[in-house]
């Protein structure tokens, strides 16, 4: 699923009305149930046990979320930002055996191999950062 540019507000309104369903708008399914599901335990067991404590995790829980679906559309975006460009056949050959020459080095955020020319993982998006 892609999402917009603009969409970024829209997921954090989501999150706001409702914990989990700006990540199952980001197509985070299961993350989104997660917070759902987390949302019904904590209002429930702040509810029954201590309302006191209910009133202070609940609007960090609910912060978190809102939070958490924010920045997910925003690696989401960042991400739809690089555009893969079809490359003819033979263009396409040697352009392999090029990066067949190219150096790997593993990604600081995810661990992935990536080039050694990559500026950013083209798994997790995080941008590379060099070590001196």
């Amino acid at each position: 699923m892609s999402v917009n540019e603009e969409s970024a507000g829209f997921v954090t309104v989501l999150s706001a009305l409702c914990p989990g369903l700006g990540q199952i708008y980001n197509g985070r399914i299961m993350r989104g149930m997660l917070f759902v599901i987390m949302a019904v335990i904590v209002v429930i067991s702040g509810a029954l046990t201590m309302p006191i404590i209910g009133f202070i995790i609940l609007p960090l829980f609910w912060i978190c979320n809102i939070y958490d679906a924010y920045r997910i559309t925003k690696q989401i975006n960042n991400c739809a930002k690089f555009e893969v460009v079809q490359l003819k056949p033979s263009i396409a050959r040697e352009t392999m055996l090029k990066e067949m020459e190219i150096a790997k080095v593993s990604c600081s955020h995810c661990s992935q191999l990536i080039d050694d020319s990559a500026d950013i993982c083209p798994n997790c998006c995080a941008k590379r950062t060099i070590n001196t």
